[in-house]
């Protein structure tokens, strides 16, 4: 068996075992390990892992991601993670995720600059900051 374990800002989103093959793939290509693989790490710019339970797969589609494996074990230290039962739908579960933090962003510059504007305003009224 391979113990799967996968990290994100928030914490272990994932933890699962495969009973055979677990696949990385990406733009530049893609690589599976099997039990008792030699140790290996690599990137993961953007695309998805698939795992196999049993005779389920299950697709992690991960962004800025680093795959380790060592031991029978493969630890996932990823940005963002979106799961699906298709390497399509997690792949745009991912992208949906994406576009909701972008926007999500986008409103809180806003605030930002809004509550910076005020206070510069409060600041030059007030004569705060002159000698």
């Amino acid at each position: 068996m391979i113990k799967i374990t996968l990290y994100t800002p928030k914490g272990i989103e994932y933890e699962g075992e495969s009973n055979s093959l677990v696949i990385m793939d990406q733009s530049t290509g893609s690589f599976g390990v099997l039990e008792n693989h030699i140790p290996v790490i690599s990137t993961i710019s953007r695309g998805y892992i698939m795992v196999k339970e049993n005779e389920k797969e299950l697709y992690l589609a991960v962004e800025g991601a680093v795959f380790k494996f060592e031991n029978n074990t493969a630890s996932i230290v990823s940005e963002t993670l979106a799961k699906g039962n298709s390497k399509e739908e997690a792949i745009n579960a991912l992208i949906e995720s994406n576009r909701i933090r972008k926007e999500q962003n986008k409103e809180r510059n806003v605030e930002l600059a809004l509550a910076e504007n005020e206070l510069k305003k409060q600041i030059k009224k007030t004569g705060a900051g002159h000698l």
